[in-house]
């Protein structure tokens, strides 16, 4: 469901491009998608960035602990396939001293539960840190 999203490409063409290369770039499709059918921000996004920016109109705010519900942002990393460095962003949806968090992983392509400070030995052998908290105010309902 979240593997794939295409853009007309801007060279004057009818060329389309998967700007989520067939679901390893699928992360901020993921969680916007799901913040979008809850209604908590306005549209699904294909970037960490627009997703937040989105978030933000809609009375998300960073927060510095972490609650289940939170969104969030990790690090941005190089991935070995890609030029780029890309962020992850996904939930927080358990604490503890196992803290568990769910965000689409570029390797199955699908959305994945997590220690919340991933880890992956080509990638970020340490864990990814964490970046950015973000919590709405319709969570504490």
């Amino acid at each position: 469901m979240f593997c794939r999203a295409y853009v007309k490409k801007d060279d004057g063409t009818d060329h389309v491009n998967d700007v989520l290369n067939d679901g390893e770039l699928s992360g901020a499709w993921y969680v916007s998608f799901i913040l979008s059918a809850f209604t908590l921000i306005d549209n699904p996004h294909v970037t960490v960035d627009s997703t937040i920016k989105d978030m933000e109109k809609n009375g998300w705010y960073e927060r510095k602990d972490s609650l289940p519900g939170s969104v969030v942002v990790w690090e941005p990393v190089k991935y070995p396939e890609d030029e780029d460095s890309h962020k992850q962003i996904g939930f927080l949806i358990d604490r503890g001293p196992n803290e568990n968090a769910v965000s689409h992983s570029f390797k199955t392509r699908s959305p994945k539960r997590h220690l919340i400070e991933p880890i992956d030995e080509k990638v970020a052998p340490e864990g990814r840190k964490i970046t950015k908290i973000f919590w709405h105010p319709k969570l504490d309902d």
